[in-house]
């Protein structure tokens, strides 16, 4: 067994989608229009998350969002990205902050439809 993906059910699918290639430069890797909406994006062809219209699978987000599970991405440079979530309009939940410990940076961010992101700097 594999992990495939992470799959998010999108009020605003375009804009969701326009999101995540302005704030992490994912890619559309594919996309399905007609029957139902799909879209699946990546970098450097790794698949690393879906998006679907929330109404085609007759989904309702609860107010406050209850995310009971979350994304975890590592990236380069976190100042970098934290920078784009504020000019995106997405919300940092918190960090940067430094793990002492172990010498790294990390924190949370939100999509533009409060979908919790982890990030952590890789060394």
């Amino acid at each position: 067994m594999k992990l495939l993906n992470v799959v998010l059910f999108a009020e605003n699918y375009q804009a969701l989608i326009d999101w995540y290639k302005d704030v992490l430069a994912l890619e559309v890797i594919q996309e399905e229009s007609g029957e139902y909406s799909y879209a699946e994006l990546g970098i450097d062809k790794q698949l690393i998350l879906g998006i679907t219209p929330a109404k085609e699978v007759k989904h309702v987000a609860s107010s406050p969002r209850n995310n009971s599970s979350v994304m975890q991405l590592e990236v380069a440079e976190i100042h970098s990205l934290f920078n784009r979530v504020k000019e995106k309009s997405g919300e940092i939940l918190f960090g940067p902050t430094a793990d002492e410990k172990y010498d790294f940076l990390y924190g949370a961010i939100a999509d533009i439809e409060g979908n919790q992101i982890w990030i952590v700097e890789g060394n």
